[in-house]
């Protein structure tokens, strides 16, 4: 009876050893489970760390940006970036982070969104249109620089776009449909802008520090696609010479008259604050790989009788007779930041979890 006593001591002694072992292996799996989830969390912020610095580059030197970035150490881990064209003329961004063996990798389509509305933009108290000649007006994106003929970022905006059904009754009378491009095809003219939206860009690029503002005889070139500028002129502008350049042209109060040997790629900005009569003439060779925005702010009360902002194209005073082609396509790529104009850009995320370790 006393060994059978024992026996039974012994066997749940055995048994009480045998659970305390399970119990202490169970506990080390999840520890280790633990550490290899923190891991991961932190591996995953770590890449969208990784994520926002590439984001970053893109907006601040988006035609010459850095192609990859690699290990680049933060609090935690480590993340590298690759960044590369893909077909459709975007960019694919990649970021890896890494905590000591684990690996987490976040995938992003980056698209751009250009801010202007059309590639001609009207709106006024009063306007009025003539055209002659052979011209194009097109809101079809290209890629930079202006001579590329791939295709650009973005979707077609519109050809043409005005403040008011009047104003784009004016203008769809005295532009040739065929010559109008854009959204919808061809005839692409519409209404409905918002010019509290230019008077926005307006401000914000009249705020840079940086802004060129030359005086006349106006000519020369200025800003590149990896540093665009914002010149500002006041009063009429018609350049003496070839004028040309990369960013935001400014206009204020002033004839915008340009003929041979301008070009210009970019947002073109004519806006008038002063009740007089304004000419917007673009003749001969003249081109905006852009767009070009003539108009008034919206707080702005014109006690002009005249048409206050009547856009020319081939203007029959000056150079009746001769043809010319006119190009201003959309382009968003022409302003990106550099100091001149911080375009908008969003990114589609794409979860691949691929963690490992």
């Amino acid at each position: 009876m006393g060994r059978g006593t024992l026996l039974v001591i012994a066997a749940g002694v055995l048994a009480a050893a045998s659970v305390a072992l399970i119990g202490q292996r169970s506990l080390f799996e999840m520890d280790q489970k633990q550490n290899r989830y923190g891991n991961q969390v932190v591996a995953r912020e770590v890449a969208l760390s990784g994520l926002e610095r590439g984001l970053s580059a893109i907006k601040l030197d988006l035609m010459d940006v850095p192609r990859s970035f690699g290990d680049r150490p933060m609090s935690g881990g480590t993340y590298d970036i690759a960044i590369s064209d893909n077909a459709y003329g975007d960019l694919d961004l990649t970021a890896r982070g890494s905590v000591g063996e684990m690996r987490h990798e976040i995938r992003s389509n980056v698209i751009f969104e250009y801010p202007a509305d059309a590639a001609l933009v009207l709106g006024g108290s009063s306007i009025s249109v003539d055209s002659t000649g052979t011209y194009m007006i097109s809101g079809v994106d290209n890629r930079m620089p202006s001579v590329a003929t791939g295709p650009g970022f973005l979707q077609s905006a519109r050809g043409i776009q005005t403040d008011s059904p009047l104003n784009r009754s004016i203008v769809a009378s005295a532009i040739s449909a065929e010559s109008v491009y854009g959204d919808g095809g061809q005839g692409s003219i519409a209404d409905g802008v918002d010019l509290n939206r230019y008077e926005a860009l307006y401000g914000e690029a009249i705020s840079q520090t940086d802004k060129v503002m030359p005086t006349a005889p106006y000519y020369g070139s200025y800003g590149t696609s990896s540093d665009p500028a914002v010149v500002h002129i006041t009063g009429d502008f018609q350049p003496s010479g070839a004028f040309s350049g990369t960013g935001v042209l400014i206009v204020d109060n002033g004839n915008f008259i340009v003929s041979d040997g301008f070009m210009w790629e970019g947002l073109v900005l004519i806006r008038k604050s002063v009740p007089v009569e304004l000419d917007v003439v673009m003749t001969g060779s003249a081109a905006v790989y852009g767009s070009v925005a003539a108009y008034e702010p919206p707080s702005f009360a014109s006690s002009s009788s005249c048409s206050d902002v009547p856009f020319t194209i081939d203007g029959i005073e000056t150079r009746p007779q001769i043809p010319f082609q006119l190009r201003v396509d959309v382009l968003g790529a022409a302003i990106s930041a550099g100091g001149a104009y911080d375009m908008p850009v969003t990114s589609r995320i794409h979860m691949d979890d691929t963690s490992s370790d």
